[in-house]
């Protein structure tokens, strides 16, 4: 396979170019747990050998902008530990593209400006991945994205479907604005109102029923009210019989996550569209400090982060058409953290039922002396 032998390739460079070696032995096609909301990019899985050590990995077609973040973000001692390592980086040509099922259009080449990035796969050691992918944010776009000012009536053919209320006579004639489409569309799901919403649920074969609860709509995308994403994080943890624990082991973590990004320079310098959280537990563990053990926290998804000019809070409000760049980003944080502690309890599993003890036979007492015959 091109895309495999590319990765061979890039793990001989590294293997000439760096102390840290990265060799690829094995690659395989195979279907990845940790496509929880559909990453398309994420195409393939390999067996990574670091220092003579076996890692598993995911490979992802991506842009020079998650690449270099990737760099960076293993370069910074605050927030290294909470991003997947990254293992290998390479270009890919239009025939490996075309392979990877994503072909340049006609005319155009693609080549130079996509690359494939190799990394951790964070679900190894699980027998049976549960995976939540969490987009943080209030703001979902680029205003790169919503450039140009020029009503569309399709995009008010879209609105229509999920906010026919919010359109006025006017826009339902002539139209309305992609920056009006796309912050009507954020402002429909609970990224607007708590900087985080559920992109996608995946658990274990045996486990999978569990997302299925009515109160849980399909798509997860549909999760736009805060009761809905509430039913869908106790799904996530109502799959396992540790749940409870599980919820205050990720509550720790994201703590951590969160005193990491107020004390990091480069987030303050860099505009952080699209990102996620990857939550990861095994969903087979047989005890609570096995379940305990699998637990994962990971921020991922960098396809959309800038640099920016300006410092960021990530909390102040966007504001549209003055080259603001806030994103949101620690309120999508905050915003999780507290549905997590808000989630009801739920009691620990019982202990295996077992039958009470026999009652030990205990002989009448003696008559008192002078009594009797």
């Amino acid at each position: 396979m091109l895309v495999e032998q590319r990765l061979m390739a890039t793990a001989a460079r590294s293997r000439e170019s760096s102390a840290s070696t990265a060799s690829v032995y094995s690659a395989r096609r195979a279907p990845l747990y940790s496509l929880a909301a559909g990453h398309a990019h994420l195409f393939g899985c390999a067996t990574v050998s670091v220092n003579g050590r076996s890692r598993a990995s995911v490979s992802k077609i991506t842009c020079e902008a998650e690449a270099t973040c990737y760099e960076q973000l293993m370069a910074d001692a605050l927030l290294r530990s909470f991003v997947p390592e990254h293992l290998a980086t390479a270009p890919l040509d239009d025939e490996e593209l075309a392979e990877a099922g994503q072909p340049p259009q006609p005319g155009t080449s693609l080549a130079g400006s996509t690359l494939i990035v190799v990394l951790e796969d964070v679900t190894a050691g699980c027998a049976a991945p549960c995976v939540m992918d969490i987009k943080l944010g209030t703001r979902t776009f680029l205003e790169a994205e919503a450039a140009g000012s020029a009503p569309r009536l399709d995009l008010a053919k879209k609105a229509l479907e999920f906010a026919p209320a919010e359109l006025s006579a006017d826009e339902r004639n002539r139209g309305i604005s992609k920056l009006r489409y796309m912050a009507l569309r954020d402002s429909f799901s609970t990224s607007h109102r708590l900087g985080c919403r559920i992109d996608g649920i995946s658990l274990s074969p045996n486990r999978r029923a569990s997302v299925d609860a009515p109160d849980v709509p399909a798509p997860l995308r549909a999760l736009h009210t805060e009761a809905q994403l509430d039913a869908g994080l106790a799904a996530y943890f109502d799959a396992c019989p540790y749940g409870w624990a599980l919820r205050a082991a990720f509550c720790k973590r994201l703590e951590m996550l969160r005193d990491a990004l107020e004390s990091s320079v480069w987030l303050t310098q860099h505009e952080c569209i699209g990102t996620s959280l990857l939550l990861v537990y095994d969903g087979s563990a047989a005890s609570e400090e096995a379940a305990m053990a699998s637990v994962q926290l990971k921020w991922v998804d960098f396809t959309k982060v800038a640099p920016s000019a300006h410092r960021l809070t990530h909390r102040a409000q966007w504001r549209p058409g003055v080259g603001c760049r806030e994103d949101g980003l620690l309120l999508g944080v905050d915003g999780v953290l507290r549905k997590l502690r808000e989630l009801p309890p739920t009691p620990p599993p019982s202990p295996p039922a077992t039958l009470p003890p026999s009652p030990q036979h205990t002989p009448p007492p003696l008559p008192p002396r002078g009594c009797g015959r």
